[in-house]
């Protein structure tokens, strides 16, 4: 397996981890997620300890790394002083072609992104574009969605009010629609627009190798 060998996995499918050690995996996973970073780095540190004085050094170095890699995974989060929670939305477009991505801020703490190519022109208001991408995205078939306290968009949406009335009534909850913010959440933004714009040079490059393929292939 390759996760296996470059060390991504440790192979719970094929026993080469214990259920206790993998349990203890799931714990910390579910801290971090959950922003008790701390906790994590706690237990890292105490089984490193335990595995030094067992004179298990290669498993001691295992650990130590673990929390090299926590250590830098919370130097890259944008960490709010009031955990903010939200979904950032930023969109790009060009002719021929359009990327709407989404960030997932939860306790203040970037957990992962999306991209969407949906099939709209790219001469196409960028405002327009996520009018129309966001009622889908939140309203048909998400009821099991996990809703944030604040939606950001990276250009104001003209359908912001009608947008919040409807989330209200489908999860019986209050959401707040925002394109202008500061400090943190704009560098949310800055961060999902960066993204939209390289997500939509990729989604070109790939058709337009498609396309010479096909042209390729028509000359054959």
């Amino acid at each position: 397996c390759l996760q296996y060998q470059i060390q991504r996995c440790r192979a719970p499918c094929v026993g080469y981890i214990s259920a206790e050690d993998y349990r203890s995996d799931v714990t910390n996973t579910r801290r971090f997620l959950e922003g008790r970073n701390e906790e994590v780095t706690e237990d890292l540190i105490a089984r490193m300890s335990m595995a030094s004085e067992a004179m298990a050094f290669e498993q001691a170095t295992v650990y130590r790394d673990q929390l090299t890699a926590l250590r830098r995974v919370q130097e890259q989060q944008f960490v709010l002083k009031d955990a903010g929670s939200a979904d950032v939305f930023a969109v790009a477009a060009q002719p021929g072609g359009v990327c709407v991505q989404v960030l997932f801020v939860r306790e203040g703490r970037v957990l992962g992104t999306k991209a969407w190519q949906p099939a709209v022109f790219g001469e196409t208001a960028l405002a327009d574009i996520l009018d129309e991408f966001l009622p889908s995205f939140y309203l048909q078939g998400n009821e099991g969605r996990d809703l944030p306290r604040e939606i950001i968009t990276s250009v104001e949406l003209p359908g912001a009010e009608i947008l919040t009335d409807a989330i209200r009534l489908q999860y019986g909850r209050e959401v707040e629609i925002k394109s202008r913010v500061r400090e943190a959440r704009a560098a949310w933004v800055e961060m999902a627009q960066r993204n939209a714009e390289a997500g939509l040079l990729a989604g070109l490059a790939n058709r337009s190798h498609i396309a010479k393929r096909f042209a390729d292939l028509q000359s054959v």
